[in-house]
């Protein structure tokens, strides 16, 4: 019983740790497009800048 318990508390485990790689992942990505977007948007901004 206790070997099944912690065998099942494992692949709990397993599966917390993977949603949670999953969601880092996710945010690393979102974070890196909107990292790109402000630098799109600074870029932009310093080209209006220069010719006005």
């Amino acid at each position: 019983m206790v070997f099944k318990l912690q065998r099942g508390n494992k692949m709990v485990v397993d599966h917390i740790m993977k949603k949670g790689i999953r969601k880092r992942l996710e945010t690393g990505q979102n974070w890196m497009n909107s990292f790109i977007v402000i630098r799109v948007l600074i870029t932009k901004s310093l080209i209006v800048e220069n010719i006005i």
